[in-house]
């Protein structure tokens, strides 16, 4: 039978092209137990130690939209990362009677805080630094436009770095950075006291209203890799 001898063939990776992410938020009420998201930017900067990415949270406490990490202490399979980038959120919709500090909140951390941090790749260990460069060089090569409405009571603007292209990114140009199956992965974002002190100033998200009341908005910071994974391919005859 076709399918009994279809059952002894070994299974074969396959590969798939990838993107892996995880997020850090900030706002008033994010959920306070997840690991590295805070209440306010004041509490970021005092808290004194780099921002983690991809060993601090996982898909299962936080949902796929934050980071799909299936767990925090290594890749579930081989991957072979072609790019890196990191994305830097504040939406900020402002009431007329804002101060002008509030009105530029947006701008000053999506524009200003990147030159003042350093962000470095550590893999299999938390000596093995293999990448280090500033957040401005790895724009995240997706993402919406800056766009505003208006005129009206309040406004909304959101941004990125740079255009939302997908080779807008930090690439490995020469060779594909190669990552084994359950190695640990992690990017370190490093504060300057220059950024501490921005963060300190910045109000928080303000929220955006409706008609039907207000939308808390979270200001957030993201880094995805980009690559190709190697996965078992379906197990069509496992038993």
């Amino acid at each position: 039978m076709y399918g009994q001898e279809s059952s002894q063939q070994p299974f074969v990776n396959v590969t798939q092209d990838f993107l892996l992410w995880d997020t850090i938020a900030i706002g008033s009420d994010v959920p306070t137990n997840i690991n590295g998201w805070y209440p306010s930017f004041a509490a970021l900067a005092a808290a004194d130690v780099p921002l983690s990415f991809f060993n601090q949270r996982q898909e299962g406490e936080t949902g796929t939209t934050y980071t799909n990490m299936k767990k925090k202490t290594g890749l579930d399979w081989p991957l072979d990362v072609e790019s890196l980038g990191i994305r830097f959120i504040y939406p900020d919709p402002v009431n007329v009677d804002m101060f002008d500090g509030d009105r530029a909140a947006s701008k000053m951390f999506r524009e200003v805080l990147v030159e003042h941090t350093s962000l470095s790749l550590y893999i299999g260990g938390s000596d093995d630094k293999i990448l280090s460069l500033k957040p401005a060089h790895a724009p995240a090569g997706y993402g919406p436009m800056a766009n505003q409405s208006g005129p009206t009571a309040s406004y909304s603007s959101t941004g990125t770095m740079g255009e939302p292209l997908a080779g807008n990114r930090w690439l490995w140009l020469k060779k594909a950075l190669t990552l084994p199956k359950d190695i640990s992965i992690e990017v370190r974002l490093n504060l300057s006291a220059k950024a501490k002190q921005l963060l300190v100033l910045l109000a928080a998200v303000q929220p955006i209203e409706f008609l039907a009341g207000s939308l808390q908005n979270w200001a957030l910071i993201e880094v995805s890799l980009r690559g190709t994974r190697q996965v078992q391919q379906t197990g069509e005859w496992h038993r």
